[in-house]
């Protein structure tokens, strides 16, 4: 045990200056000043200085279970004009991951010759959201227009770059074949150095594993040509404007990986190195 220094008085506790009531109430207070400052530096983002705001939020709300109505209201009022310029900066540092070069480099090159193409090219004027200015609550559940029958299917010829007569059934509820197995997903995961081929981050800053994206969108064509590592967040970017997508990651397969396409977006088995 090591000694106190010369001159140097031991100070009282909280607990013996106030009592053990109220010096609970104290270190409470400390605690949340403390992680107030946190959060204005930046430090928020660590996964301790989460768990102890859950903690203390969830004391809040025993105590008080009134605050719980409160935050609510609270919360459709801060976002009546739009998200907060804080909100925003807390997201931008949230965002893992950085841009892949290789991905960046291709998109340029498609580009210019022209394969790829701006969606909203030639359209005037700003493209206004369809839910700008309508609060969360009239937008949830049934009140959302994509659950509409009509609509589902509209987005889905949109996806799959056909006209509405030639809508036959929702792809998604498409089974896989055999061959998609979790040793196929290994292999591809293996393949990829565990990377997603979009942004670049790796399986170890991410909660799951890295997905498994059909290129051509058949899911009976479970082969290495046809298939790459996603992360969760650029896969659920794939779902939409299928023929951009579809023409990048050939590109970008071809480059690192010898494989080759035709121009119709099919796969050349026989010239495969």
């Amino acid at each position: 045990m090591k000694m106190p220094r010369k001159g140097y008085k031991q100070k009282k506790s909280y607990e013996e200056i106030y009592g053990v009531a109220k010096a609970k109430e104290i270190r409470k207070k400390l605690r949340k000043a403390q992680l107030k400052r946190k959060e204005r530096d930046g430090y928020i983002n660590s996964p301790k200085t989460r768990e102890k705001l859950r903690e203390i939020a969830l004391e809040d709300y025993k105590e008080n279970p009134e605050r719980i109505e409160q935050r609510k209201k609270s919360a459709l009022e801060q976002f009546k004009n739009g998200m907060p310029k804080k909100t925003k900066k807390i997201l931008r540092k949230l965002k893992l991951g950085k841009k892949n070069q290789k991905c960046s480099e291709t998109k340029k090159r498609l580009y210019k010759e022209g394969i790829l193409k701006v969606w909203n090219k030639g359209k005037k004027g700003l493209q206004v959201a369809w839910n700008k200015g309508k609060p969360n609550y009239k937008i949830r559940g049934d009140n959302n227009p994509s659950r509409r029958l009509e609509i589902r299917k509209k987005i889905s010829c949109v996806s799959r770059g056909i006209n509405l007569n030639e809508w036959d059934k929702f792809i998604c509820r498409d089974p896989y074949d055999q061959g998609f197995d979790p040793a196929f997903k290994r292999l591809i995961r293996k393949r990829d150095n565990q990377i997603c081929m979009l942004c670049g981050i790796h399986r170890e800053k991410l909660n799951k594993a890295l997905f498994i994206h059909h290129i051509n969108y058949n899911k009976e064509m479970s082969i290495p040509q046809n298939c790459l590592s996603l992360c969760n967040s650029c896969h659920t970017k794939t779902n939409s404007n299928r023929k951009y997508w579809i023409s990048f990651f050939q590109s970008l397969l071809s480059e690192k990986y010898g494989y080759e396409y035709s121009k119709n977006q099919e796969i050349i088995l026989g010239l495969n190195k």
